[in-house]
């Protein structure tokens, strides 16, 4: 190739020429604006339904955790009039009444 081929510009011969470029290029920058903007607001909708995803996982997983509020380990929400403890059942023993009564 020549070289003045490689840096001549092209020329358009007109002025309907010159505006349908401009046309041309206004719609381009235009259409990439939109999509732009669209793909914009998709990722960010995508994101936001993500987090709010992980969100609740975690607030769910996080209630089940010992040390909270509403969990039974916590001496917060203990009930203050129930005593815990351990228990044996004591079996009576046989009487001679209860061998009668068979």
């Amino acid at each position: 190739m020549s070289p003045e081929f490689k840096t001549k510009q092209a020329t358009y011969s007109g002025p309907f020429a010159n505006i349908f470029v401009i046309v041309i290029g206004a719609l381009a920058i235009a259409l990439s604006l939109v999509i732009g903007i669209v793909a914009f607001i998709g990722l960010a909708t995508a994101v936001l339904v993500f987090g709010v995803i992980v969100g609740l996982r975690l607030w769910w997983l996080g209630r089940k955790l010992p040390g909270k509020k509403n969990s039974p380990q916590s001496a917060e929400a203990a009930d203050k009039s129930v005593i815990e403890g351990e228990y044996q059942v004591i079996e009576k023993p046989n009487t001679a009444d209860d061998s009668n009564q068979t």
